[in-house]
């Protein structure tokens, strides 16, 4: 009986370890959701300048990269260098790619509302696919994969979704509905929305990938 006390007292700490690792996820995933919503207000009050639009995909690059190197240690500047660069590129590619759509819609005799819906959602895609394929493959567990590539599919789903929630947001506290993709009119609810839902979407999906 004397043997078996020492397994039996240590059957508890067996079973408190996913519990610690469940709270350390929780945590992690808080904090970057923080960093992004932050990187959202400080976009949406960086607007008041239009030379400063396509520095909000900086400004959330660059931030999310600090959580990578403050919670996680990350000290490899070229990957870091890297996703905020990306970043950087996906606001372009998603406006680009948003305005297209909504050019689509209008030949399509939608009103002005369901063309920016459209063009929201589409934009909100795209960038998340590229923001969370370029934040898996530089650090995620397996680098660049083909698990990678369909973590991100799925992602730009939660994308086209927090850029539709964004879009509708913004038409309804203002007069007139959101509708241009390259300029502050319609962005920050998008912004607002799209920058901390896209950080927890990359937490989550980084946790998932690294199991």
């Amino acid at each position: 009986m004397d043997a078996e006390e020492p397994t039996q007292a240590g059957k508890p700490t067996q079973t408190e370890e996913p519990a610690q690792t469940v709270a350390l996820e929780r945590g992690a995933l808080g904090l970057i959701s923080a960093v992004g919503l932050a990187s959202g207000v400080l976009s949406v009050l960086g607007l008041s300048q239009m030379n400063l639009f396509y520095s909000t995909g900086l400004l959330f690059g660059a931030l999310i990269a600090g959580y990578f190197v403050v919670h996680e240690g990350e000290r490899e500047i070229l990957k870091l260098a890297l996703f905020v660069t990306v970043c950087l590129g996906s606001l372009y590619a998603a406006v680009h790619v948003g305005l297209l759509a909504m050019e689509i819609a209008r030949a399509l005799d939608s009103s002005h509302a369901e063309r920016a819906n459209v063009a929201f959602g589409v934009a909100g895609a795209v960038g998340a696919f590229i923001v969370l394929l370029a934040a898996l493959s530089l650090f995620g567990a397996k680098g660049p994969s083909l698990r990678a590539l369909r973590y991100a599919l799925v992602g730009s789903l939660g994308g086209a979704l927090l850029g539709l929630i964004g879009a509708l947001w913004e038409q309804a506290v203002t007069p007139q509905p959101a509708g241009y993709l390259g300029g502050v009119d319609g962005i920050r609810g998008a912004l607002l929305v799209w920058q901390p839902g896209v950080a927890l979407l990359l937490g989550l999906m980084l946790q998932y990938e690294r199991r």
